[in-house]
């Protein structure tokens, strides 16, 4: 059995933009919000929630990185496309201006 953990974390790393469902409770997706925090991508990832903003992943992993959601991108599921669409024009400023790259 091949092990894509190896790629994950490439595309990760990679990727301007990263969007997590954190209302999903699987390892895989707990596993890649681990990674988040633990390799500071924070920055750049949406944490995706249903109406209700439950966020099992969130509420596993924020306790052992001291980390507050207040501190996140967050969004509900139907807010997402507005949110992706507002984090990729923020991408496109940057690289037109990297002066205002800050990462949070």
């Amino acid at each position: 059995e091949d092990d894509w953990w190896v790629v994950i974390i490439q595309l990760m790393d990679f990727a301007p933009i990263l969007a997590i469902d954190a209302a999903a409770e699987t390892s895989g997706v707990f596993r890649e919000a681990s990674h988040v925090f633990g390799a500071n991508l924070t920055h750049k990832c949406l944490f995706l929630t249903p109406e209700d903003e439950s966020a099992p992943v969130l509420d596993r992993v924020l306790p052992m990185r001291e980390a507050r959601r207040q501190d996140l991108r967050m969004a509900r599921y139907q807010e997402a496309p507005h949110a992706i669409a507002s984090m990729v024009a923020q991408v496109r400023r940057r690289r037109k201006d990297p002066s205002q790259h800050s990462p949070t």
